[in-house]
């Protein structure tokens, strides 16, 4: 299963519980050429591919990584810094570790 395919499967369940994930997106960093050809700036260099938001209002950042994913440094320390704000982030390689990290409903 390549990363993209993990990356739908969570968007879709996450689609599908709103209760535990109101919101959540693919977010693209780096930069890109528009449809018009135009070059666009993404979000910054190791954000994570997934971004939304919890029921308590804590910001959810996910990492999806497929079999041969490998975790740069600026994504490490991006979580790392999210964590220590009270972020909900992590790497994630499947639809179960998706679920895993989110926190337990009350």
């Amino acid at each position: 299963m390549t990363e993209a395919d993990i990356q739908r499967k969570i968007l879709d369940w996450a689609a599908e519980h709103p209760d535990r994930v109101p919101c959540l997106f693919r977010c693209n960093s780096g930069m890109f050429v528009s449809y018009t050809g135009n070059p666009v700036r993404g979000a910054p260099k190791g954000t994570p591919d997934l971004i939304g938001y919890l029921p308590d209002g804590r910001m959810l950042a996910v990492e999806v990584k497929g079999p041969k994913g490998v975790r740069r440094p600026e994504q490490t320390q991006w979580i790392v810094k999210a964590r220590a704000n009270g972020v909900v982030a992590n790497y994630v390689m499947s639809l179960a570790q998706f679920v895993e990290m989110l926190p337990p409903v009350n």
